[in-house]
C-alpha cells in the first residue's frame, strides 16, 4: 500500500475491530505509570490529545465518574 497515510479504515468493519488491541502490551507499563503519577480530582475536565484507542483515557474517565468530562481526540481515526 503506497498511499497508506491517505487510506481510511471503517470502524464498522468487524474484522478490523476484532484485531485491534485496546491495550497494547508494549504501552501498558507507560499508561499505568501515568495513572500512578497524575493527581485526579472529581469535577475536572480532561483532554487527551493523541488518545489512540483510549487507554489510559477510558481508565481516567472511569476513576473520575460522571462529575468530570473526559475528551479524547486522535487524528488517526477520521471519518
Amino acid at each position: 500500500m503506497k498511499n497508506y497515510l491517505n487510506h481510511s479504515f471503517s470502524m464498522d468493519d468487524k474484522e478490523l475491530i476484532s484485531v485491534i488491541d485496546d491495550l497494547p502490551l508494549w504501552s501498558a507499563p507507560f499508561g499505568m505509570k501515568l495513572l500512578d503519577t497524575i493527581k485526579l480530582k472529581k469535577g475536572i475536565n480532561v483532554l487527551d490529545i493523541g488518545c489512540g484507542l483510549g487507554f489510559p483515557m477510558v481508565e481516567i474517565a472511569q476513576r473520575l465518574g460522571a462529575s468530570s468530562k473526559v475528551i479524547g481526540i486522535d487524528p488517526t481515526y477520521r471519518r
